[in-house]
């Protein structure tokens, strides 16, 4: 079509000419095509913290024997899940967290300890009770700026109360 554009051209006046090629030239960038895929306002690191004194398997997703969504966390560590881009405005927790694509950590989170399972949350997430410690409760998380004021943590610690209450 461009190539049809640019041949035909040769018969339009010479003034018009170059009306033409400003005119798609225009085109061309108010459709951001040139546009370089930005890194957002702030960067966030979502992890995941294991105060308990065991190592931990984590499957996230209802398919509990897929390897790619299966996480070991360290007694007393953080595991890093994912990091996200966030914009000015957006609310890091209840617009973003959920909501960024990977589909398992959305669905549900299956804790095992000794290959025997010990808590299964399923989403969606929502607000429960303040007081209620669920992966799927915003309440639960904490998310801050780290000190660059780019970068920040977004963060759910996993307790030894929540693998001894096996009812969620």
């Amino acid at each position: 079509m461009i190539v049809k554009l640019i041949d035909s051209m040769g018969t339009i006046v010479i003034g018009h000419k170059s009306k033409i090629i400003i005119l798609g030239l225009f085109l061309l960038i108010g459709c951001r095509l040139w546009e370089i895929d930005d890194s957002g306002d702030y960067w966030y690191t979502v992890k995941i913290e294991n105060s308990t004194s065991d190592t931990l398997k984590l499957i996230f997703g209802q398919n509990l024997l897929s390897f790619e969504n299966t996480y070991t966390i360290n007694p007393i560590s953080q595991l890093q899940v994912f990091g996200m881009k966030v914009y000015k405005g957006e609310k890091v927790i209840t617009e973003r967290l959920f909501q960024g694509g990977f589909i398992p950590f959305e669905e549900q989170l299956s804790i095992y300890r000794n290959d025997s399972l010990k808590i299964q949350w399923h989403g969606p997430a929502k607000y429960m009770s303040e007081n209620f410690h669920h992966f799927y409760n915003y309440y639960s998380w904490k998310s801050w700026l780290e000190n660059n004021g780019r970068d920040g943590i977004v963060l759910f610690t996993i307790y030894e109360s929540d693998l001894t209450e096996n009812t969620r």
